[in-house]
């Protein structure tokens, strides 16, 4: 907010108060009435309650300075000023408190509903100029990059409270929100992924989280957004995936119905022999090296030799290659995924 209108708000505030003290009053309907006004417009400025009611104290603290330094024959006066004064901070601060309240509420509501039209035009690639109104008006900017978050339930639909809701938002310059099915989609800018998902975890308990590249323009947002639903399909439970980090096999994961006929016959062995495909997944996590995946899995060298072998063996995909790595880690995890 602009300086100079701050304190002239300030003033006329004070000055009020001077007057009602003046008419040995309490504060009137007009004067609590401005301060309900006042309440609502530092709530869309973003003033936080606590922030606001601080101020109003510190101008009673010092107007009580002021009275008390310039009072001289007026003295005996300030027992019945300090009281008159206690009762109308009483009254200001019921009004501010409930006018800040409310306001608030109304704007996060209107801001849910346009942070879930938003993501439901990107959803559908449709109503570009109303997409572009609506992120406008929640405060997106145009030249900046968006990423997207999505979150989704092991179990059933959950949802954040409105301090939750606010919380989050403090870990980006902007961030949109919306609900569909099981999931919680979060597309924002400048946002600091870490602290971000972390309060997500936190609230949203029992979940997997999928994260999408950063993307400059709408279309980007939208295809940020489909990269987090990819990388959900390979996250673990209670785990974080970045779409830049599981890319090949969310891609190859997302087309089953293409390729299941190929990995048919794999999948059946990898269900037979559960410590094989295993011990080929640690052996990818390990970078190919079969020391770290004997030391991982508490193993000697030569067993994970052999189970690779083995594994090749029965599959005819050699997971000392990349091209048979590649393979045995999407029926890896397509077993996983079939297991829940």
């Amino acid at each position: 907010m602009p300086p100079g209108d701050h304190l002239a708000v300030v003033n006329e505030q004070l000055r009020r108060r001077v007057v009602a003290i003046s008419q040995h009053r309490r504060l009137d309907a007009e004067d609590l009435s401005m301060v309900e006004e006042l309440a609502k417009l530092r709530a869309r400025q973003g003033v936080t309650l606590d922030i606001l009611v601080a101020g109003f104290h510190i101008g009673e603290r010092e107007l009580w300075r002021s009275l008390c330094d310039q009072a001289q024959d007026a003295a005996p006066l300030l027992p019945d000023v300090a009281g008159l004064m206690l009762e109308s901070l009483h009254d200001l601060t019921s009004v501010i408190a409930e006018a800040h309240t409310d306001e608030l509420r109304g704007l996060q509501s209107h801001r849910i509903t346009l942070s879930q039209r938003l993501l439901e035009l990107l959803d559908t690639k449709g109503g570009a100029d109303e997409a572009r109104r609506i992120a406008e008006t929640i405060g997106f900017d145009p030249r900046e990059e968006y990423v997207a978050v999505v979150w989704r339930s092991n179990e059933q639909r959950q949802f954040l409270s409105g301090a939750a809701q606010r919380e989050m938002e403090q870990h980006a310059k902007v961030l949109a929100l919306a609900y569909q099915d099981v999931d919680v989609h979060f597309v924002g800018q400048f946002v600091d992924l870490p602290r971000l998902t972390s309060a997500i975890r936190r609230h949203l308990p029992h979940g997997r989280i999928g994260v999408g590249l950063s993307r400059g323009s709408l279309s980007g947002a939208a295809s940020s957004l489909a990269e987090a639903r990819l990388a959900l399909s390979v996250a673990t439970p209670d785990d974080v995936a970045a779409f830049s980090d599981v890319w090949f096999e969310a891609c190859v994961l997302s087309r089953i119905d293409l390729i299941e006929p190929l990995v048919r016959d794999a999948l059946a062995i990898a269900r037979g022999n559960p410590q094989l495909v295993q011990t080929v997944w640690t052996y990818s996590e390990m970078g190919m090296s079969i020391a770290a995946t004997a030391r991982s899995m508490h193993l000697h060298a030569n067993t994970v030799t052999y189970r690779l072998e083995r594994w090749a063996e029965l599959t005819g995909w050699n997971p000392r290659t990349f091209g048979g790595l590649a393979r045995s880690v999407s029926v890896y995890r397509l077993l996983s995924e079939s297991l829940g």
